[in-house]
Parts: structure tokens; C-alpha cells; sequence
């Protein structure tokens, strides 16, 4: 589990935006330290917040934010300069190889902040056209 802070500090500022995260995991019986980064932006349909994990699904390579000009001409918000794939503010895949969108993780609230299963992202519904 990873805890991403309170949902009232999470949502100050602008979207999407990244988020940076430090944890124990334990698997079995070893224990490591983890840290990394994830995306959160607001789901259009009900203003929730959507978690992304930043790893591309073409390859697993992290996709960074796009440059200025990506973002203004094309509409892509993440991109993983890897392979070229491309991604809109709420992680769909709008280019390149990635087969589907960015994977995203449910959350839940403990001691006051969002968590999340680090280990454990799910695989986005393809959108309903």
C-alpha cells in the first residue's frame, strides 16, 4: 500500500498532475522499500479522482509529461519518448505503439489520506464509443 496524502491536499492545484509516493512493501517474507511517481486528474464522468500509473503499456517504459508544443498541437499530456507512445490528460492513448491506456489504481481512504495498492494496478475498461 502506498499512502498519497490527504484528499484535501491532493486536490489543490492543477490537473493532472504528479504525485510522488515512498513505501515498505512486503512480499512474503522480504521487505523493500519502494518509490516512485503516478498521475492524478479528475474523471470527466463524476469529478473523481483518477490515479494512473505512469508506466506505458507498450513496454513498460514511465511516460513523462509531454513538451509544451505535444501538449498544444496534439492534445497529449504524458509521453514515453522510448517507443513514441502518446497519452491525452486522462491517460487514454491517442498514439504511437501502447496497445490501451495508461492502468489505473483504485483507491481507498486510511488514517485521513488516499491510498493506493501500489502493486496492484487494473487495467482500464476500453471506453464505450
Amino acid at each position: 500500500m502506498a499512502s498519497l496524502g490527504p484528499l484535501s491536499e491532493l486536490e489543490k492545484g492543477d490537473f493532472p498532475k504528479k504525485v510522488f509516493y515512498k513505501t515498505t512493501v512486503q512480499d512474503a517474507w522480504v521487505e523493500q522499500e519502494m518509490e516512485g511517481f503516478l498521475y492524478i486528474n479528475k474523471n470527466k464522468e463524476d469529478n473523481s479522482p483518477l490515479i494512473m500509473s505512469p508506466i506505458c503499456t507498450h513496454l513498460g517504459c514511465a511516460a513523462g509529461n509531454a513538451e509544451v508544443s505535444m501538449k498544444e498541437n496534439e492534445g497529449v499530456e504524458f509521453y514515453c519518448p522510448c517507443h513514441g507512445g502518446k497519452y491525452d490528460e486522462q491517460g487514454i492513448n491517442v498514439g504511437g505503439p501502447p496497445p490501451r491506456s495508461l492502468d489505473v489504481f483504485e483507491s481507498f481512504i486510511e488514517d485521513k489520506n488516499v491510498c493506493i495498492a501500489i502493486l496492484s494496478p487494473m487495467v482500464r475498461e476500453k471506453r464505450k464509443k
